[in-house]
């Protein structure tokens, strides 16, 4: 937590927005999959702003990309 605190408050914002509704998972983005749906951050200052990436295309992405913008 105190070590990336964007990325938290952002994971935190999401996961409340998807159990009040607010937010509905999709499958991933990149491949299809309907399984282990993340909600990927572009950059964790736009907390609600995500795309749905499996956890196979999400590390993919992050392999390639390293972390999201303001991640810090």
């Amino acid at each position: 937590v105190a070590k990336y605190p964007r990325k938290y408050a952002a994971h935190n914002a999401v996961s409340n927005a998807i159990r009040d509704g607010y937010l509905i998972p999709h499958p991933c983005e990149e491949c299809g999959s309907k399984k282990y749906i993340h909600a990927h951050h572009d950059d964790y200052l736009k907390q609600l702003d995500v795309r749905w990436l499996c956890a196979a295309c999400h590390r993919d992405w992050h392999l390639k990309n390293g972390e999201g913008k303001n991640g810090g």
